[in-house]
């Protein structure tokens, strides 16, 4: 069995969370003012009793370090024997953790990913808030981190009509360790969903954006996003073209759904 690198993981997570709620970062993120737990409640009130009942232990033995702020909200950075816990620091629900023997994967071969999405599944209904009364859309596929190990990747996001919500969870699953990583953002939905700028509009001004011609290739999807205290709809374009030297030319273009106007743009580097 490969040597496991714990601390590999935890930059793994920390990419991952960045990745899932910052698709939009050139939007404003400003939040409005809103009551916070108290530090001083974190070790021993409803944070705790969320982390026992995620660890599936009797006990846990706390420790609030400090408080950081993601685009998607203020969480708290907690601690335990067991694991590395990041908190809503308004509600106290687990946003992202990263666990030991989150899941009995040592008894499941390498090869079995559909093994170990019953059990991914398993423990997000149990972890993540209103699971069932969500429309999930569900994604897996398999990463190699070479040293750091193999990870199975389950992710389950959140659509209403033809938009991804902010809400999505996810499980990473490293088959050659005990340990799992987790992150489950749940955000009430604030704005319509139906687009005013096509798909067809928003491609085309991405395409016109990077001076691409027809044999780009291009996919786009329709994302909420934060925005300061509330959301946006927006078309999250990506394109690409071989250029003569065979190098890639094109990137992300972020086009809000309602009034076509480019929000961000992101050049391949």
């Amino acid at each position: 069995m490969k040597k496991f690198d714990f601390s590999k993981t935890i930059g793994i997570l920390l990419v991952l969370s960045l990745i899932l709620v910052c698709s939009a970062s050139a939007l404003d993120n400003n939040q409005s003012t809103e009551v916070m737990l108290s530090p001083e409640t974190i070790e021993t009130g409803v944070v705790k009793e969320n982390i026992i009942k995620f660890t599936g232990s009797s006990d846990e033995n706390v420790n609030c370090r400090e408080m950081i702020e993601f685009p998607s909200g203020k969480v708290y950075e907690v601690t335990t024997d067991t694991g590395r816990f990041y908190v809503n620091a308004k509600t106290g629900e687990i946003e992202s953790a990263i666990v030991r023997n989150g899941l009995s994967v040592c008894s499941i071969t390498a090869k079995d990913i559909a093994g170990m999405k019953d059990q991914a599944e398993s423990f997000v209904q149990k972890n993540y808030r209103n699971f069932s009364e969500k429309d999930m859309v569900f994604e897996s596929r398999i990463v190699d981190h070479g040293d750091a190990g193999r990870e199975y990747l389950f992710t389950w996001k959140e659509m209403v009509g033809e938009a991804y919500t902010p809400s999505v969870v996810m499980i990473s699953v490293f088959p050659d360790s005990d340990s799992i990583a987790y992150i489950g953002i749940d955000r009430p939905l604030l704005i319509e969903t139906t687009p005013k700028v096509s798909q067809e509009t928003a491609q085309k001004t991405a395409l016109e954006t990077f001076a691409m011609g027809s044999s780009a290739k291009v996919q786009s999807k329709l994302v909420v996003v934060p925005d300061g205290a509330s959301q946006k709809l927006v078309w999250i374009v990506d394109t690409i073209e071989s250029t003569k030297d065979d190098l890639g030319h094109g990137g992300t273009v972020i086009v809000d759904a309602v009034s076509g106007e480019v929000l961000s743009i992101n050049p391949i580097v």
